[in-house]
């Protein structure tokens, strides 16, 4: 036999937690992207908003796009603002999760 029974679990313990992280890496470009394209896809949508033109009560449109050219700033920033939040939480939870799993294999 190549290994001793404790040589084999540490071997064993050791590629479990490279593939953990791999996975974990993996995860963390994923959540990655899909934020970007989230914001890619906003930063589109109000492009195509911009120019639209409001009048009368005949539109059909709501939200955001109902403000005058001047507010756009500060739907802007909020909607920055709600994008960090989303990237800062899954951060948080990402690494929480990390640590916990760490704690577990320890």
């Amino acid at each position: 036999m190549k290994y001793t029974k404790e040589k084999a679990l540490k071997e064993i313990k050791r590629r479990g937690i490279i593939v953990k992280k791999r996975h974990d890496r993996r995860v963390t470009q994923i959540l990655s992207s899909a934020t970007f394209a989230l914001a890619f896809a906003l930063v589109g949508t109000f492009g195509f908003f911009a120019g639209t033109d409001v009048t009368g009560t005949e539109s059909t449109q709501y939200g955001s796009t109902l403000l005058p050219v001047e507010a756009g700033g500060y739907v802007l920033i909020a909607v920055i603002a709600f994008l960090m939040g989303v990237i800062i939480t899954a951060i948080a939870v990402h690494v929480r999760k990390k640590k916990r799993d760490e704690a577990e294999t320890e």
